[in-house]
């Protein structure tokens, strides 16, 4: 069974209502399951040091239990070395292990409820420095390498990274909840999962300049071949909207099209092939889609045959997916790829709650 909502958005704010409805409903939840007892957190006894041709994957672990944790799997010989930062550094991550960014031969992982990010080394996963000061932060865009954007949840703004100084050099407001973010054409875009908008921010200046009106809770985008952006939007954690899929002529910031979903769906997760010619997400199941097609697909490319997945990458290079289960948000959960025709190739048990899968070519 799977639930319309992220475990790691939460963090206690009483001028929230509908956060706050949704972290009881997590309660709710989570009380119906007997927690299996502790997890296996003991590291790789011999971690490898090799951190290349793989996948990473970001394990939140529970939310206030600080058992976030890192996998990887070594696609040479589709190995996997659980627990990776913790081998490397006899320490634990944190608590929420949110997603990865990797530049210039540095990993920053970002801790959601830790309100940090840590850089480590990607030639032996050793921590160089962390970044403090965050609110709930979310993902890390890099916008050339002296500086970067990061998102948060409740800091109602985006956060300008000195990346040569690793310290916050500023905020630009932005009213709500900011979310993923991405680069096309000197301009960043970022969703507005509150206010139901894309935001558009000039990387010279730091300001933000025009926005892009969408359906509630813009959850993920992608570029395509044509530079069309696509937009997902969930309709909101309530079923407040019904979810779309929008594409959008970044130039006159004009949608262009919408294929709205059935009521009660909640898609997220949405990713591209390498061409840039077909769209996958997660709804329930994975579906596929072609940028040329006229209608959503109606049959899942992947079915979710009793699994709950969460989160999904297609990789850069062969377009194989890899998608994770959460099983049921208190135990080990498990990786799984197939290739783009839904062809099952590989499985391996990973952390818990194995989420923000990160390519490393």
């Amino acid at each position: 069974m799977s639930y319309p909502f992220t475990f790691s958005k939460f963090v206690p704010n009483n001028n929230m209502k509908t956060k706050l409805t949704l972290l009881f409903i997590i309660v709710f939840f989570a009380a119906c399951h007997k927690d299996p007892g502790p997890i296996d957190n003991s590291p790789t006894p011999n971690p490898s040091g090799n951190y290349t041709h793989g996948v990473f994957v970001m394990n939140e672990g529970n939310f206030q239990w600080g058992n976030a944790s890192v996998s990887f799997i070594h696609l040479n010989d589709f190995s996997i070395e659980n627990n990776v930062y913790e081998a490397v550094n006899q320490q634990t991550l944190g608590d929420v292990a949110q997603s990865m960014t990797i530049h210039a031969n540095k990993a920053y992982l970002v801790v959601n409820n830790s309100h940090t990010i840590v850089i480590v080394n990607l030639s032996d996963f050793k921590t160089i420095t962390k970044i403090s000061g965050f609110n709930s932060p979310r993902y890390m865009l890099v916008v050339n390498d002296a500086k970067a954007y990061v998102s948060d949840l409740y800091q109602n703004a985006i956060y300008v990274v000195n990346l040569e100084s690793n310290t916050i050099q500023k905020t630009v407001v932005a009213s709500g909840w900011t979310e993923r973010m991405l680069m096309l054409n000197g301009r960043a875009f970022i969703t507005n999962m509150d206010n139901a908008n894309v935001l558009v921010m000039d990387t010279t200046t730091d300001a933000i300049v025009d926005s892009i009106s969408t359906v509630k809770e813009p959850n993920s985008f992608v570029i395509d071949y044509l530079d069309r952006l696509w937009v997902l939007c969930s309709g909101g954690a309530n079923h407040e909207q019904i979810p779309a899929l929008m594409c959008i002529n970044p130039s006159t910031l004009q949608v262009v099209a919408q294929y709205n979903f059935n009521a009660g769906d909640y898609p997220t997760e949405l990713c591209i092939n390498k061409e840039g010619t077909e769209l996958f997400y997660l709804n329930s199941g994975v579906y596929r889609m072609s940028t040329s097609a006229s209608t959503l697909p109606t049959m899942p490319l992947i079915a979710q045959s009793g699994k709950v997945f969460y989160r999904m990458g297609v990789h850069p290079q062969n377009n194989d997916v890899f998608v994770t289960d959460a099983v049921d948000y208190l135990q080990d959960g498990w990786v799984m790829q197939f290739d783009s025709n839904g062809n099952a190739l590989h499985s391996w048990k990973a952390g818990r709650i194995p989420g923000y899968i990160c390519f490393y070519p």
